[in-house]
């Protein structure tokens, strides 16, 4: 299905936390599937409880069904389970830290390269940003935010830090928003955190370091007879 820009945008705004004051995500919502992230430890099983092969420790992997696999850095002190995607065909990773401060990482996959003509191109990444900002339901939050441009080995991407000056009790008072073509899967993420964002986005954008997508092979066709 031929998607625009501006819808996906709509769903991952309404997806991810952009409510004033960095809401704390619930933590007890549903989740994509039983197989969608599995976690790095190579004595550990998938999130669904069935056998995986082993990958590096400190990675996870996200599986996009039809797409591929997204393998992704994990750090350290970090659990990794699905979370629900609400963009059609794509998978979403939630990933909670707790040192120095809590915080969480959402990562979702909004689709790959050549899904729409300019689809993932540096100046669509900058443009789809700029609509999520736009469609905050707390506008004022974003007025004097400046998008910063991310770039790290096969990692290219936009991304904009959000302060809200008063939260209020169990709110974040921080939130990172960015999107990414990270080895030729175009990613969304946000991070909900307590740091000053000086201090912050190299960190929470290292997840992405060393990313790896192995897009999913078709199938032989059946020969004709």
């Amino acid at each position: 299905m031929r998607r625009t820009g501006r819808v996906s945008v709509v769903m991952i705004a309404a997806a991810l936390v952009v409510a004033a004051g960095c809401d704390r995500p619930n933590g007890n919502a549903p989740v994509a599937g039983p197989d969608a992230v599995t976690r790095g430890a190579a004595s550990e099983t998938p999130l669904g409880g069935d056998a995986v092969e082993p990958q590096a420790a400190g990675t996870f992997a996200l599986t996009v069904p039809g797409r591929g696999v997204l393998t992704l850095a994990a750090p350290a002190g970090v659990t990794a389970s699905p979370a629900e995607s609400s963009v059609p065909g794509g998978a979403s990773a939630r990933l909670e830290g707790t040192g120095p401060e809590p915080y969480v990482i959402t990562l979702t996959v909004v689709g790959v390269p050549g899904m729409m003509p300019g689809f993932g191109t540096g100046a669509w990444l900058a443009e789809e940003l700029d609509r999520w900002k736009n469609a905050l339901p707390a506008p004022g939050l974003a007025a004097d935010a400046v998008p910063v441009e991310f770039q790290l080995d096969t990692v290219q991407g936009v991304y904009l830090n959000l302060e809200d000056p008063s939260p209020q009790p169990g709110q974040y008072p921080y939130c990172l928003q960015g999107f990414f073509n990270v080895d030729g899967c175009i990613v969304a993420l946000q991070t909900l955190h307590h740091a000053p964002r000086a201090s912050a986005a190299n960190r929470f954008l290292a997840v992405l370091k060393d990313a790896d997508w192995q897009p999913e092979t078709a199938a032989p066709a059946e020969p004709v007879s």
